[in-house]
């Protein structure tokens, strides 16, 4: 239950737990910030600590509340929220305190959301943190890791502040360990797949082609990465023509080339492979080949591996996948690719489940660089949206709402 008590947002866990549990959150006036109250015992939090819910249902539940907070402000928080959950309430509550911040942010917001993850990590004092925002970008960029210089600033402001996620700092600080990084000052704007793309290939920077559509790095991709046969697969087409990230482009790469391995100097069934357009016919195709390896096959063998322990307990309605055979029917039945995820989960940085009410549904969750587990996806049948209603069921069920 979220309530407005005098001014302050109550969310109220009190019934889900049996025993008195309060998030009690200030408005922007008041500091912003939140308390822990259990049995009638009330802890402060640090500033850099964060209540574990989402901005989002704040909205939805106190949507009064939420509009006391200035609307240039709002745009920031929504994409802090959505990057990592655990930023939204330290960075509301630098904004809601300290100008400097709030500058930052208007005029350099992906900097000053990249001190915020640096301020955070290191747990610095209020008043250190409220002198770090008001120091010189270029000291700033030094503090970061990053050259300190004009050109590096000139960098920073095109990469695509919308794009934000919590591997950004590490990505933007191998960039600029690439000696011909100031090329890349030519782009007129950067999205983060491309920044990945270029530090997965930097002989890439510089490139025209790059210049001219720095947002379809995939393009590149498949022009310069790739072996000529792969080129000509129309499925990574497909992801061109819908602007795939860069990450979604590698899985379907992986997947084709490993597909095209089983089947081996065949050409006419290289051709068959190379000429299909949909993600879930190459995997059942990919499936199918494994299924026909022998059993003593290392390919064949994965499908017996057992994931590790789930991040989040199940319910009746929401159900771990707990291994690789269990996943590959989840991607049969709902018609969808998730036996992608095969890897990431095995890697411990991803683990998919099973929805059966209100609507039949696979859920993905990725572990953050803060160690938080967040929702990634909720797809339907044949990869379509759910309702609002299963979303909300989900998040409830994750964040431990009531």
């Amino acid at each position: 239950m979220v309530v407005l008590c005098n001014n302050d947002l109550c969310v109220d866990l009190s019934s889900m737990l049996g025993f008195q549990h309060q998030f009690i959150v200030r408005d922007w006036q008041h500091g912003m910030g939140w308390s822990l109250c259990v049995e009638d015992e009330v802890e402060t939090s640090e500033w850099y600590e964060s209540p574990g819910f989402t901005l989002t249902m704040l909205k939805v539940e106190q949507k009064a509340w939420f509009q006391t907070i200035p609307r240039d402000m709002q745009k920031f928080s929504y994409i802090l929220d959505k990057a990592d959950v655990d930023l939204v309430f330290p960075g509301l509550t630098l904004m809601a305190r300290y100008q400097s911040v709030r500058d930052l942010f208007v005029s350099a917001p992906l900097l000053a959301s990249l001190l915020l993850f640096f301020a955070i990590h290191r747990k610095m004092e209020l008043g250190d943190v409220e002198r770090l925002f008001s120091q010189k970008r270029i000291l700033l960029m030094k503090m970061l890791g990053f050259p300190a210089c004009k050109s590096g600033l000139k960098l920073l402001s095109k990469i695509r502040y919308e794009s934000l996620n919590t591997m950004c700092l590490k990505d933007i600080r191998k960039l600029f360990t690439h000696e011909c990084w100031k090329k890349i000052n030519h782009y007129p704007y950067l999205e983060m797949h491309t920044v990945q793309c270029l530090n997965w290939r930097p002989e890439l920077i510089g490139d025209p082609l790059l210049v001219c559509c720095p947002n379809k790095s995939s393009t590149l991709y498949l022009m310069k990465l790739y072996h000529k046969q792969i080129s000509h697969c129309r499925l990574l087409k497909k992801y061109i023509e819908r602007e795939a990230s860069f990450i979604e482009l590698k899985e379907a790469h992986a997947l084709m080339r490993d597909t095209l391995a089983m089947i081996g100097y065949d050409r006419k069934r290289r051709k068959a492979a190379l000429s299909i357009r949909d993600e879930v016919d190459l995997l059942q195709l990919h499936d199918a080949l494994i299924e026909a390896l022998p059993d003593h096959s290392p390919k064949k063998q994965m499908l017996n591996v057992e994931f590790s322990e789930p991040p989040k307990e199940g319910n009746e309605n929401i159900q771990p996948i707990t291994n690789a055979m269990d996943l590959k029917r989840e991607g049969s039945e709902q018609h969808h690719c998730v036996s992608c995820y095969r890897q990431r989960i095995l890697s411990g940085d991803y683990y998919v489940y099973r929805m059966l009410e209100p609507e039949r549904a696979t859920i993905g969750l990725f572990r953050s660089e803060r160690g938080r587990w967040q929702i990634d996806q909720v797809k339907l049948r044949c990869n379509t949206k759910p309702s609002q209603e299963t979303v909300k069921q989900v998040e409830a069920w994750l964040y431990n709402i009531p």
